[in-house]
């Protein structure tokens, strides 16, 4: 009987402990998708960032005096500055966003605690 009841035991440990790993796995995979739709932001705004540098560039014909020259007249163009203050505006919210996802150990925890797990892992 004691051998049937240590057997029983066992499975269920094992049991608990395949409903745990299938626990993580899921809340891993949860981080990943989190982790992946809040990059996309910030590789769109270092993509823009970096045509806004080659067209600065290829407009100056690659004269950096050039460059100087044409950035200093956007810079009195109102027009231009809200465009680069918005864009300064989207780059720095995006980079704060990869920061919590990526190196915000309160931030990954935070969302990890509210994932909703599925019925068959609690």
């Amino acid at each position: 009987m004691t051998d049937l009841k240590a057997k029983d035991e066992r499975l269920a440990l094992l049991e608990r402990r395949e409903k745990s790993r299938k626990k993580e796995l899921f809340i891993d995979e949860s981080v990943k998708k989190w982790r992946r739709k809040h990059s996309i932001p910030f590789v769109f705004s270092l993509i823009g960032f970096g045509l806004g540098v080659w067209y600065l560039y290829d407009a100056a014909g690659g004269d950096m005096e050039e460059a100087k020259r044409i950035f200093t007249a956007w810079k009195e163009n109102l027009l231009m500055i809200v465009v680069l203050f918005l864009l300064g505006l989207i780059f720095s919210y995006s980079t704060k966003m990869i920061y919590n996802c990526w190196f915000s150990h309160s931030q990954i925890e935070n969302f990890k605690k509210g994932i909703k797990l599925p019925e068959d892992f609690n």
